[in-house]
């Protein structure tokens, strides 16, 4: 529960929860042992991503502290994808949306992201750039780049087709230009892909 709680950008636990409803998502992890001590869920002995002999009914919830991680007023304040600042430690992102996403001075954020074969991957970011102005990245598994968006609006998009004829490991790269600071909301899509 401590380090779901740390991932999620909050200080501590206060308690797990056994009546939850259960989900109807993946099970991503099974058997998971946390020392208490890890940065991130998937730092923690597992089965392995993806790897389970469980169901829904098994799922638990965790109960955080109100009080958030990191910085004070005057400070940003890292979102839950955190630490995703490498593409060793990029986060992994199932296509959809997510909100309430920071970028600090000086700091990146990276997503994992799966593209099948034929697939197309759309990722969009938006964010007001009075705030500060956002730029992104498509990275390949081996650090090429795929596509860039450097625009000066409030919304940047790359996209890449997976004609690789193989399942496609990529990362999404999001970093502030000139080190600024904003909020911001991301959308991937893998099109072509279930």
């Amino acid at each position: 529960a401590r380090v779901v709680c740390r991932q999620l950008g909050f200080a501590d636990a206060e308690r797990i929860d056994v009546d939850v409803p259960g989900g109807d998502g993946p099970i991503l992890l099974d058997d998971v042992e946390c020392l208490g001590d890890e940065e991130r869920l998937l730092d923690c002995a597992s089965r392995g991503l993806g790897q389970h002999n469980c169901v829904h009914s098994e799922d638990i919830g965790v109960v955080c502290t109100n009080n958030a991680v990191g910085g004070g007023p005057d400070h940003c304040i890292d979102d839950a994808f955190e630490p995703n600042d490498d593409a060793e430690s990029a986060a992994l992102f199932i296509p959809g949306n997510a909100g309430e996403l920071q970028i600090c001075a000086f700091d990146a954020d990276f997503y994992e992201v799966t593209v099948c074969p034929d697939g197309r991957l759309v990722a969009t970011i938006d964010f007001d750039a009075t705030e500060g102005d956002l730029d992104m990245e498509l990275l390949s598994e081996n650090a090429a780049s795929l596509d860039a968006s450097e625009g000066i609006g409030n919304q940047e998009r790359v996209e890449w087709l997976n004609i690789s004829g193989v399942q496609a490991t990529l990362f999404v790269h999001v970093y502030g230009f000139m080190g600024d600071e904003a909020s911001y909301s991301l959308s991937v899509d893998t099109e072509g892909c279930l």
